[in-house]
């Protein structure tokens, strides 16, 4: 792991597990924990793959890490395998995570990356401290959250964005797939914003939510459980207005999908 300043690129507790892969596939496991404090930062760039995230009554990150080569020819996904990295900074109450592939050059790895014949993954599980503020990245894959309480930036392009029991400002964006956030509780002055292009919204909000709401679809509907005065509406795919007494301010938007703010109950 990855203490202070320095940084280690995780080959450790790494192992093939062929009962993981499919046909065609060579996987690594990789697994370690990292001493960290609640309330703290953490930052996670992927690239392709799925990031999972829960909270646990431990003073520390647990990281497991699944890398996996879709190939034709073992020998060639295992060099592949090899190339990917992982690489972990700690410093003071921050902790960065980073994901790094084999570079695409018009050497060996550059043909085969840009051919039909390879695909890979990382896809990630952690379990965190409660409080904790989350900034996670990833470019083909869903992220899903589970009981934080803290900051939320989450964004990725081809995959959806679940998270529940949340207790904080949330900001999500993604291209391709819905977002769905089951709040504990909404910050009173904040700003939040939704935003994805083929994809529904749902947030599920305490009965007691108040604050500015922007919602706008093209292709979907806007439904809402809370009563909301509005001062400005574009035929009904477009609604500004004011819930409840509060100053939270929410933005939602979508292209081809419907958007609901429900009660959480």
């Amino acid at each position: 792991m990855i203490i202070k300043r320095s940084i280690l690129v995780l080959f450790i507790l790494s192992a093939v597990i062929p009962g993981l892969a499919l046909a065609g596939d060579t996987t690594d496991k990789i697994e370690t924990n990292i001493p960290f404090d609640p309330g703290g930062y953490l930052y996670l760039k992927n690239r392709n793959g799925d990031i999972s995230i829960s909270s646990w009554n431990e003073d520390k990150v647990l990281i497991t890490a699944y890398k996996t080569v879709h190939f034709s020819r073992d020998h060639e996904a295992d060099k592949v395998l090899r190339e990917i990295e992982i690489e972990i900074q700690q410093k003071d109450d921050e902790l960065e995570i980073i994901t790094r592939g084999p570079e695409q050059d018009s050497g060996f790895f550059g043909k085969l990356l840009n051919g039909d014949r390879i695909s890979y993954t990382v896809d990630y599980e952690l379990r965190v401290p409660e409080r904790i503020d989350l900034n996670l990245q990833t470019a083909n894959g869903n992220i899903d959250i589970r009981a934080i309480e803290g900051r939320l930036k989450l964004e990725t392009t081809n995959g959806s964005i679940e998270a529940e029991g949340v207790d904080g400002p949330v900001k999500c964006q993604t291209t391709n797939g819905s977002i769905r956030i089951d709040f504990n509780d909404v910050p009173d002055e904040d700003k939040m914003s939704f935003v994805t292009i083929n994809g529904s919204i749902r947030l599920l909000l305490p009965d007691y939510f108040g604050g500015q709401i922007d919602a706008k679809t093209i292709n979907g509907n806007i439904e809402s459980d809370f009563p909301i005065k509005v001062d400005r509406s574009w035929f009904q795919k477009h609604f500004h207005g004011q819930v409840n007494q509060g100053n939270c301010s929410l933005y939602c938007s979508t292209v081809n999908g419907n958007i609901d703010l429900l009660y959480n109950h």
